[in-house]
């Protein structure tokens, strides 16, 4: 009789552990799922949060360049409305200067704001009384206020000055008593201003900042 019950008693205790170890690899898979889940959630949670503020850090940076060069563009708008002055060729270069340009012309990384003839020369420069002969009929900002009708500005290139120095142009169409082409109000804005704006941003090594313009 006990040898019987000697025999059995392996046999039980198989029976029980297999149920045993099935339950625990389901519990260990199952907290393995959850761990998984809670994990791919906590990245996902994560991807957006760092998504939502790189477009934060965008958009703050957008809204300041677009205020800026509106500001920049109402100069250029009250230097075309100046040249349009009947006594303005009577007046001393002092009092044209101030005449045609305001203090926004001399703002920290602007540079000058000149006219162009129709030829392209400077004819007057907000930043000397005696401006260089300099021509820009080659620039795109030149020929792109040569060949369009729009009253609007337009935004240039990166181009580089005769001293080495970086800027894009605003610039805006001059026209005659009868709409023909004039000449060309441009205003120059150092690349610096947006070098300095992108070094105050932290970005990881495989980051990086880009502005181009909206046709690429």
């Amino acid at each position: 009789m006990s040898l019987a019950s000697s025999n059995s008693s392996p046999r039980r205790t198989r029976n029980y552990a297999q149920p045993l170890i099935a339950l625990g690899l389901t519990i260990t898979l199952g907290f393995s799922a959850i761990l998984g889940f809670v994990l791919l959630d906590s990245r996902d949670q994560e991807r957006e949060r760092a998504r939502q503020a790189a477009f934060n850090v965008i958009a703050a940076m957008s809204s300041e360049i677009d205020r800026n060069l509106e500001l920049y563009d109402l100069s250029l708008q009250a230097v075309v409305d100046g040249l349009k002055l009947p006594s303005l060729s009577t007046l001393s270069p002092e009092l044209r200067q101030l005449v045609l340009f305001d203090r926004a012309a001399t703002a920290k990384d602007m540079g000058s704001i000149f006219v162009l003839d129709r030829n392209g020369t400077v004819v007057i420069d907000s930043r000397t009384l005696t401006p260089q002969p300099y021509n820009y009929a080659q620039r795109d900002f030149f020929k792109a206020e040569v060949d369009r009708i729009g009253t609007g500005p337009y935004v240039s290139r990166p181009w580089t000055a005769p001293d080495g120095e970086a800027f894009i142009s605003i610039s805006r169409r001059l026209t005659d008593t009868h709409g023909a082409f004039a000449g060309v109000v441009v205003g120059t804005l150092r690349l610096s201003y947006f070098q300095k704006m992108f070094a105050k941003v932290s970005i990881g090594g495989q980051d990086a900042l880009t502005l181009i313009r909206d046709d690429g």
